[in-house]
């Protein structure tokens, strides 16, 4: 926490997990650990092996250039698999399907697929959607709106395996990184290739004098802690 002006705070707020295309594929791999790299070949070998296995990516191009188009269809898979997924019991507005969030995602889609600027991955099993994977994107930056996967298929490791084949596929289109969003799930952990930290800045005006006080008292306390700290580091 800093103090960024007389009259706001400035706190850390959230760890944000971000993927890096920049060394392709293979460079990826290689930022992996030896053990991470046997694990994520083999669920993409033990996912693809098959071939009524099938991964469909649909990014369309900008209206103005003809395209725009939203692929209902594909759209309406993704939210399949978030009613059979997990997240499906949530109440917290995680899944495409969630009453509090579902129109206003839907709409969202109609203009991100006007603009250009919506990717959709999906994973097909004998032509039944799998997994999902929902983005934005904007000049070869995504970002992760929402994942999920059919738990009811009762196959393992579909989830993982259709984000590896897109982070795969987005090294070889030339994307720039995936943002996975805030929170430490181990599948983010996994993936990252780094992390960025967020953070809220707190305003109040000069007459807010139990703020100010309170604010004053916490800069205090870390300056105190501080200079303890290195009064005994000094004398070790």
């Amino acid at each position: 926490m800093r103090v960024v002006g007389l009259l706001s705070e400035q706190r850390a707020y959230q760890s944000v997990s971000h993927v890096d295309f920049a060394g392709g594929w293979d460079g990826y791999l290689g930022g992996k650990s030896k053990k991470v790299r046997h694990e994520m070949r083999r669920v993409l070998r033990r996912a693809f092996e098959s071939e009524n296995v099938e991964f469909i990516r649909h990014r369309p191009a900008p209206a103005r250039e003809g395209d725009g188009d939203p692929r209902w269809d594909l759209y309406a898979m993704c939210q399949q698999v978030a009613l059979a997924s997990w997240q499906a019991d949530s109440t917290t507005g995680t899944t495409l399907t969630h009453p509090s969030v579902r129109h206003f995602l839907r709409d969202a889609h109609a203009l991100a697929a006007h603009a250009g600027m919506v990717d959709v991955n999906l994973l097909l099993v004998d032509g039944r959607p799998a997994a999902f994977a929902y983005n934005y994107h904007h000049h070869g930056r995504l970002s992760g709106v929402r994942v999920g996967f059919d738990t009811s298929l009762g196959i393992s490791g579909l989830g993982t395996a259709l984000l590896l084949r897109s982070i795969e596929d987005s090294c070889e289109r030339g994307d720039v990184s995936l943002d996975l969003g805030p929170g430490e799930m181990e599948f983010k952990r996994r993936l990252r290739t780094r992390v960025e930290d967020t953070y809220r800045n707190t305003y109040a005006p000069l007459a807010a004098w139990k703020w100010q006080a309170g604010r004053l008292s916490r800069w205090a306390t870390r300056r105190f802690a501080a200079a303890e700290a290195t009064t005994k580091a000094a004398t070790a």
